[in-house]
């Protein structure tokens, strides 16, 4: 009589088997999650500088300062900043051309439909009236910009310069480097 072994189940029906297969779809998940869940966190650092007081906020008389604390003042800043849906999107660069794009199209190619300035800020574009480009820092690889808010208010920043913004003008798809622009002005 030949020898006879035992049939062998299924490597997945061990132990090792199990947990090899549980490591498997845990990995798989997470590789989903992060695909499709690749927003900036939730509580980013708020440290901006605010020019003057947020509208509708009381002065001291004494002082002609806010009662409000610089940490208010910036919460203001990202959360009164009235959000409008924008139109269209009036690009200007450096060599003094102007495009004007869809309000729709228009994004960043790291960060969609926000800034997020060097010192931590984050700012959605509905909250934008106009960003105006200062000086590039190649060595830091930055732009200082000024952008100035819907309610007038100004938060000064650094953007990094190895991005870039698009959208779609009348003409097709439109794409400049952030260290090539001018200014951008939305319209509501």
């Amino acid at each position: 009589m030949p020898d006879e072994q035992p049939s062998k189940g299924s490597f997945f029906t061990t132990l090792p088997g199990v947990l090899t297969g549980i490591a498997a779809v845990l990995t798989a998940l997470t590789g989903f999650w992060a695909i499709f869940h690749h927003d900036t966190p939730a509580n980013p650092p708020k440290a901006a500088i605010i020019d003057g007081p947020p509208s509708g906020a009381a002065t001291s008389p004494s002082s002609g300062t806010t009662p409000q604390s610089t940490a208010a003042q910036t919460s203001a800043a990202v959360n009164a900043g009235s959000a409008t849906p924008i139109s269209a999107v009036s690009l200007t660069s450096r060599k003094q051309l102007t495009t004007r794009l869809e309000g729709k199209t228009f994004h960043h190619n790291m960060t969609g439909t926000m800034l997020n300035l060097d010192s931590g800020q984050t700012i959605d574009f509905e909250k934008l009236r106009q960003i105006d480009f200062g000086n590039v820092n190649g060595d830091a690889h930055l732009v200082a910009v000024t952008i100035t808010l819907n309610d007038g208010r100004t938060v000064p920043g650094d953007l990094p310069t190895n991005y870039a913004f698009a959208g779609d003008s009348d003409l097709g798809p439109f794409t400049i480097f952030v260290q090539d622009v001018r200014q951008i002005v939305f319209t509501h």
